[in-house]
């Protein structure tokens, strides 16, 4: 659900804002998304591992602890990064981008970063929880709301970047309010006081996955950072639109993630590993068999959908979309191979593997994208994930003996489940 109202909230701002427009709503929302996980310090990542370690083996007290550590160090975070933000707006705007226009919109980030930040961690808890139903209905529940103030804004005649981001802030902050209240229903049930989790403790290992996820992050963003610099906000907004459109493509990648970290943590800590390599194998291969159809569609109809979906004046990101996509179609079979490390204790390893990759994407979009526009920068992002994906099942495996690749046996144990349970639900409809 949240995959199908984030695709119609895009196409409605794409259309109504104009590539221009949609460009600096874009770069708004990266520079958040970099400054929001600096504020988080890792804290999202550390406490998915801590509470499906904790919650396995019912020990409550500690769980309350790195809970209430986690908003501590997130709390702090936040406040530092949002002065930061509003200290050096001017240059980023001016200086960086050179869209005056940037700054007025960055003073909303004061909002946005600590109020995302907040709902980010709390959906991870539930993660850690194996509570997939309410993690899912928190950012499904946050597109709904935006969705419709977004119709408001459009009826009302009162459409610009600044007003949407402000229907952005609103739809974070309704959602926030309805996790907290499920938060606290289930500390409630937990009738004990937390156990004291120190925060150095807790930052010695969170700042390593806070490095390794800000590599990924700045990889996946250094091509709009990169194009923002040297490009128009045009040229932005339509390689945002290819960027989206693309990434609807692993969406089944996204939905298996929900629930992997901590099943890898709580699998790793009773030392099942031969249980840990089936699920690890399990998830790629089912990633990969929804992921494959909407691959092969998105590339075969992907003009189509640019011109008559999004706009005609999209279309020339064409180009740009299938570079990304044959990107895809690699990075798909590895599965969660990224997490696989990260959870297991060797973190570190995959921290050092992202920032040689995410220096090696900075390198190659700043001299590709001045040559090439979105073409170069789809490109340069694509060959740094590529890479980065083959580096890190390599590195899984010699850690781990554990291949994380899609299996061919396994897909064919999946169809002939699915088709079995087909079979059974079309006889009982018949019966009926």
């Amino acid at each position: 659900m949240e995959i199908v109202l984030s695709i119609i909230n895009n196409v409605i701002m794409a259309r109504v804002l104009g590539p221009a427009n949609f460009g600096v709503y874009t770069l708004f929302l990266k520079i958040c998304n970099i400054a929001g996980l600096l504020a988080r310090v890792g804290t999202n990542d550390v406490i998915v591992k801590h509470v499906g370690i904790t919650s396995g083996v019912g020990d409550w007290s500690k769980l309350k602890g790195y809970i209430r550590t986690a908003f501590q160090i997130m709390s702090i975070g936040s406040i530092v990064t949002v002065i930061l933000i509003s200290m050096i707006r001017q240059s980023l705007a001016t200086n960086l981008f050179a869209l005056p226009c940037l700054y007025k919109v960055l003073i909303f980030s004061v909002l946005v970063i600590p109020l995302q930040n907040c709902l980010l961690l709390i959906r991870e808890i539930f993660r850690g929880l194996h509570d997939l139903k309410t993690a899912s209905f928190l950012p499904a529940g946050q597109q709904l709301i935006f969705l419709g103030l977004l119709v408001i804004i459009i009826l009302l005649g009162m459409l610009n970047v600044q007003n949407i981001i402000i229907a952005l802030s609103v739809g974070i902050f309704c959602t926030l309010l309805v996790a907290l209240f499920r938060l606290r229903g289930r500390l409630l049930n937990w009738h004990v006081k937390p156990e004291r989790i120190k925060i150095p403790g807790l930052l010695q290992e969170s700042v390593p996955m806070m490095v390794t996820r800000g590599s990924l992050l700045f990889m996946s963003s250094t091509d709009i950072y990169v194009l923002g610099i040297y490009a128009s906000p045009a040229e932005v907004g339509i390689y945002g639109v290819v960027n989206a459109l693309a990434a609807i493509t692993v969406f089944s990648f996204d939905i298996v993630n929900q629930v992997i970290p901590a099943m890898i943590a709580r699998y790793s800590a009773q030392k099942d590993f031969k249980t840990l390599s089936y699920v690890i194998r399990y998830a790629s291969t089912l990633g990969v068999l929804f992921a494959l159809p909407v691959l092969i569609l998105v590339t075969c109809f992907g003009k189509f959908i640019l011109t008559n979906i999004f706009g005609t004046q999209y279309a020339g990101g064409i180009i740009a979309l299938y570079i990304i996509l044959a990107g895809r179609l690699f990075t798909s079979f590895s599965g969660s191979t990224g997490y696989l490390l990260q959870m297991t204790g060797f973190h570190i390893i995959l921290t050092r593997i992202s920032v040689f990759c995410g220096l090696l994407n900075l390198l190659l979009n700043i001299a590709l994208v001045q040559q090439f526009g979105k073409e170069g920068a789809a490109g340069a992002t694509t060959i740094s994930l590529v890479l980065q994906s083959f580096i890190v099942l390599v590195m899984a495996y010699r850690k781990t003996g554990i291949w994380a690749l899609a299996s061919i046996d396994i897909g064919k144990d999946i169809v002939n489940q699915v088709w079995s349970y087909l079979r059974t639900a079309t006889g009982r409809l018949k019966n009926n």
